[in-house]
């Protein structure tokens, strides 16, 4: 991530990191962006890096549990760590909610209790980091995101996978990470997806078959548009995804002799 956001890191930590990663024997990776980090940015000869299969712990459909927020709304799982994008997507949000967007945001994650404006900031301690400051003054300062962002935290799993299940698409504006798995929960119970276009996304949008429906995440206009697109077509896109039976091939059991022909590989055929 800290190649993209250099900010997100001190120097001391990045050195040990990079540090780290020289004196592996192997490097795995899973996707094909991150394999181009290793050797570009950490410096790692391409032989010693290997992508292994893309996999997942699928999820089932939740059993009934009260979901507070009735309205119609898309899920935004996240964290409050900058590489996930939050003023550019607050700020599209913004204008979607002006233009008329009819869709309420329900916002999940760690640390994510604190984007709800109507706690004190007091209640945070030192969990509130000025980054985090500055998020919840965009947030009071337009009545529009106040009226209709919900910020949840982070959930019980079957709490989470209600609000997942019931919502009319995932949003996701983060970039630079190595993919998100939130989508793959998506997926599994039919909820499509909106998110930001770069190279780890693209390559889990072919590997896993998402259907997603990229945005440039350093546009807030194109974000906007998206999310209009996803209100008017939502139920159109949830059609195209995969069944959870197609789904299996990402998991352990779908993925493990391809993973243990890498890991012989990796042990010089003594495996």
């Amino acid at each position: 991530i800290q190649r993209y956001v250099p900010e997100l890191f001190g120097d001391a930590y990045e050195a040990a990191a990079i540090d780290v990663v020289r004196k592996a024997d192997s490097v795995f990776v899973t996707t094909s962006a991150t394999a181009l980090d290793a050797v570009e940015y950490a410096g790692l000869p391409a032989s010693k890096v290997y992508l292994t299969p893309l996999m997942f712990d699928l999820v089932d459909e939740p059993v009934s549990c009260k979901v507070e927020t009735q309205e119609d709304y898309f899920i935004w799982p996240t964290n409050t760590s900058l590489h996930k994008n939050h003023k550019r997507a607050l700020a599209a949000l913004a204008a979607y909610y002006h233009k008329g967007g009819k869709l309420n945001c329900v916002i999940t994650g760690v640390n994510t209790d604190m984007l709800n404006v109507e706690k004190d900031e007091e209640d945070f301690g030192s969990r509130l980091t000025p980054y985090v400051k500055a998020l919840r003054g965009l947030l009071q300062d337009d009545s529009s995101l106040e009226e209709h962002i919900v910020a949840k935290g982070n959930l019980p799993k079957e709490q989470y996978l209600q609000l997942m299940k019931n919502a009319c698409f995932v949003f996701h504006p983060g970039y630079a990470d190595n993919g998100n798995g939130g989508v793959v929960d998506g997926v599994c119970l039919g909820v499509p997806t909106a998110c930001s276009d770069y190279p780890a996304m693209r390559y889990m949008d072919d590997y896993v078959g998402l259907h997603a429906h990229f945005f440039d995440p350093f546009d807030e206009d194109n974000i906007c548009e998206r999310l209009f697109d996803m209100e008017i077509n939502y139920a159109a896109y949830s059609q195209q995804l995969p069944t959870h039976e197609e789904l299996q091939r990402i998991t352990v059991d779908g993925a493990y002799r391809e993973l243990y022909a890498i890991i012989k590989q990796t042990m010089g055929g003594l495996a």
